[in-house]
């Protein structure tokens, strides 16, 4: 709002703020009264009608419901002060808020899993708001934040690395941010590129991985088909079903223990473990493949929402310009109906000063006409004279 006042008439905003009208006189008693516009010199009119400007500014941008708040306000000022007090609160619950905040500002932290921007935009909205209760952090504080208290352990070479080849006094906040992500991506994709390790039977067990029922009934169905015969395929058949019934039990605890799970494996032959081991290999591979493609996708996917989230901004920059050409649009048109309808009234009062005129004129045409006549008619002296004339 200020820049757009200042925009049509620089001096609007120092009324809003200043409130420099001076509405009272000492009269002859020495007693404060109201100026008339008799008392008014020509620098008192120019701030009245800067006042009545700007009072059109902010009307024009209030809703309904606001504008009943500001009805009985006769300044620009008093009309600034009500709104800001609606929207901000008094000074008492400012500061109040302003603790608040700047509370949250002091145990700011990196959240699990939040990329570099979700941190940014969290952080610059906070700053705004504090910014926005008089609470004003310098770019070096904010730079210092982020490197010193915001980023995790695991960020601590590339803090250093900034802290040694950047001046944090002159580094700036967008030139850090773009460093913090460029460093993050390069990060996902040496992640990407780490060579896959295939995991063992014990590896899967100890992080708690349990067995898929279709994996064990096909490892089963297997064994079960198995044309060899003897007690070692019985033992087998006996150790992979127990598997089998265990996996499809309800287990109260999420992670299953090494040794419980080898007490039901021990009958089965090296042969057999084997085979479990190299289906269960092949499963791991072709899962961490999927995981590789899932998070190749997740890196597009971020990029193009970073995308999308400038383009946002963009349009919501653009649509500020476009509302603000609404306003001063409006505005004019406001000011052209009120020029019509001045000129309208003009129009009227002439054109009823131009009937009176002319029905004026034609009441008193004939009067004159009848006067004519009767003083260029001829009397019967004057026709008897004319007659002596002649004869």
């Amino acid at each position: 709002m200020r820049f757009h006042l200042q925009v049509e008439d620089y001096e609007l905003w120092g009324i809003i703020t200043d409130d420099p009208l001076s509405t009272l006189i000492k009269n002859a008693q020495g007693e404060d009264v109201p100026k008339t516009r008799v008392d008014c010199n020509v620098d008192d009119l120019n701030k009245w009608e800067k006042n009545a400007k700007a009072k059109k500014w902010l009307i024009c941008g209030l809703g309904p419901d606001e504008y009943y708040r500001i009805q009985d306000c006769s300044t620009a000022k008093q009309i600034w002060d009500t709104v800001q007090v609606a929207h901000e609160g008094t000074s008492q619950v400012k500061r109040s808020r302003e603790t608040l905040l700047f509370s949250q500002y002091e145990n700011f932290s990196m959240k699990d899993g939040e990329t570099i921007q979700e941190i940014y935009t969290r952080f610059t909205t906070l700053t705004n708001e504090l910014r926005s209760l008089g609470r004003i952090l310098t770019e070096e504080e904010r730079v210092e934040k982020i490197l010193t208290r915001i980023l995790p352990v695991t960020w601590e070479s590339k803090i250093i690395a900034i802290q040694e080849s950047n001046n944090i006094a002159t580094l700036s906040l967008d030139e850090l941010i773009g460093n913090l992500e460029t460093y993050e991506l390069r990060r996902q994709i040496m992640k990407m590129d780490v060579p896959k390790k295939e995991m063992s039977l014990a590896l899967r067990i100890t992080e708690g991985s349990n067995l898929e029922d279709d994996e064990i009934k096909i490892i089963t169905k297997d064994f079960k088909n198995s044309t060899n015969e003897g007690s070692d395929d019985d033992d087998d058949e006996q150790a992979l079903m127990a598997i089998g019934e265990s996996e499809e039990e309800p287990d109260e605890e999420p992670k299953v223990k090494f040794l419980e799970l080898k007490d039901k494996i021990k009958f089965l032959s090296k042969e057999r473990l084997s085979e479990v081991l190299l289906a269960l290999i092949e499963e791991s591979e072709d899962v961490s493949s999927e995981k590789e493609q899932l998070s190749k996708e997740c890196v597009i996917l971020k990029v193009e929402c970073k995308n999308l989230e400038i383009k946002a901004c963009e349009t919501e920059k653009e649509n500020t310009v476009l509302k603000n050409q609404v306003l001063a649009l409006d505005a004019t048109v406001f000011e052209l109906r009120s020029e019509h309808l001045k000129l309208k009234k003009e129009q009227d009062d002439e054109d009823i000063g131009l009937k009176r005129n002319s029905k004026g004129k034609t009441a008193v045409q004939p009067e004159a006409v009848s006067q004519e006549g009767i003083c260029d008619e001829p009397g019967p002296s004057t026709q008897g004279n004319l007659t002596r004339g002649t004869d």
